[in-house]
């Protein structure tokens, strides 16, 4: 009988343990699953695709830089075919940087941290203040020089695609820090 008291005392404090560490397990790894759906969409969805456009986004726009200077400067030696080319090479990348920062910006505006609040340590512009800026000296640059007559204001397109250039690092900055930013709050939700 004094067995059977033993028994039934320690099965009245194990089985409530047991009971709460499954518990406890099932809560935590909600809470993980959770964690990591968040963090998909935060380093995934958001931050690698945005950073991805934009990356892109500078590489074609020297792309199309790089191909407009070669038909300017090359313009009375190169072939009707080298020109062509060069001219082609130019508008698409020139189309294809446009395209992905306006993709990379609807991304941004889904997320208001980052689109509007958000800015350099040395600027109070957000990425909504230099995409619109990027949007203006974008067209301004290309307004600059006809690639098909080969007219325009050289230096003046040659300094513009600088200042425009900077203004898209600047959208690349501002992503960054709003990454760090979200890395400590994502920190801080851990602990």
């Amino acid at each position: 009988m004094k067995q059977k008291s033993i028994r039934v005392t320690l099965l009245t404090i194990i089985v409530p343990l047991v009971i709460a560490i499954f518990a406890s397990i099932g809560f935590f790894s909600a809470r993980l699953n959770s964690m990591n759906a968040d963090d998909k969409v935060l380093y995934y969805d958001k931050l690698y695709n945005i950073n991805a456009m934009l990356i892109g986004a500078d590489r074609d726009f020297y792309r199309a830089m790089l191909a407009a200077d070669q038909y300017h400067l090359q313009y009375e030696i190169l072939s009707a075919s080298d020109l062509e080319e060069r001219a082609n090479i130019y508008k698409e990348n020139k189309q294809s940087a446009l395209e992905q920062v306006e993709a990379a910006a609807a991304i941004a505006m889904t997320d208001e941290s980052l689109f509007t609040g958000t800015t350099l340590e040395d600027s109070e512009n957000t990425f909504s203040d230099h995409y619109d800026t990027f949007e203006s000296d974008f067209g301004f640059w290309d307004s600059m020089y006809d690639i098909d007559e080969d007219r325009g204001f050289w230096s003046n397109y040659c300094g513009q695609f600088e200042i425009t250039r900077g203004v898209l690092g600047d959208m690349i900055a501002v992503t960054e820090v709003w990454a760090n930013r979200q890395v400590e709050t994502q920190k801080a939700r851990v602990k």
